[in-house]
């Protein structure tokens, strides 16, 4: 099983040093999840979050990494997983 870091905490100083086109920490481990298949409603239990608030996170992701949904998401995941991977 993959370890998750504590999404709850704040925002990190490296984070908000980022081009804002890249995925930030949080947004890494939620595109992680949506690529394993897991749906709205298993990330939030996973991530102790509300389902909304995956929602709007997958939605951020879409945008940043260009594409309208999940299903392409995944598939440019699986292509680029530098998206995903920490530096």
């Amino acid at each position: 099983m993959m370890h998750l870091p504590n999404v709850r905490a704040g925002t990190q100083k490296g984070d908000r040093m980022k081009n804002k086109n890249e995925l930030t920490k949080k947004e890494k481990v939620v595109a992680s999840l949506i690529i394993e298949g897991k749906s709205n409603s298993e990330i939030a239990a996973l991530l102790f979050l509300s389902s909304e608030t995956i929602k709007n996170r997958a939605s951020v992701i879409y945008k940043k990494i260009g594409v309208d949904n999940r299903v392409q998401a995944v598939v440019k995941i699986m292509k680029t997983p530098e998206l995903i991977l920490d530096n």
